[in-house]
């Protein structure tokens, strides 16, 4: 199979003529880095585009990849068993910054394996009825 060549600036949406980014609401995140960090389904998504050290837009994972860091060290708090310093925020920063592809969709799959054992079920946790005795 065969990759797709891409011409020009796959970016160039994000970017004003000058070609800075764009930043609607003014507060220094530019708004290609609030679309991608605004969900964690979409992690993945900004190291592909932008953790590559050769990448043209390796300085916004350099400016950014701490927001995934952080996100992980408070969400998996109490999950899968990890310990306080397995889900430190330097420890996850670490792992998100020197290897994203390997600790994302592990972080990932914690968060997943504990919601399906505390009975959610896409974000919704499911009441169980219990049955009356009396």
């Amino acid at each position: 199979m065969n990759n797709p060549n891409i011409y020009g600036d796959p970016l160039a949406p994000y970017k004003n003529r000058t070609g800075a980014y764009i930043d609607s609401d003014e507060d220094n995140i530019p708004d290609i880095v609030e679309s991608l960090l605004s969900n964690n389904s979409t992690f993945v998504k900004f190291a592909q585009l932008f953790w590559p050290e050769d990448s043209e837009y390796h300085d916004l994972w350099d400016s950014y990849y701490w927001c995934i860091a952080y996100f992980y060290s408070i969400a998996l708090k109490g999950k899968g068993g990890l310990s306080d310093e397995q889900i430190s925020y330097s420890t996850v920063e670490l792992h998100i910054k020197t290897a994203p592809f390997v600790w994302i969709p592990y972080y990932e799959n914690i968060l997943r394996n504990s919601k399906k054992l505390h009975g959610e079920r896409d974000g919704v946790v499911e009441r169980r009825i219990q049955p009356d005795n009396s």
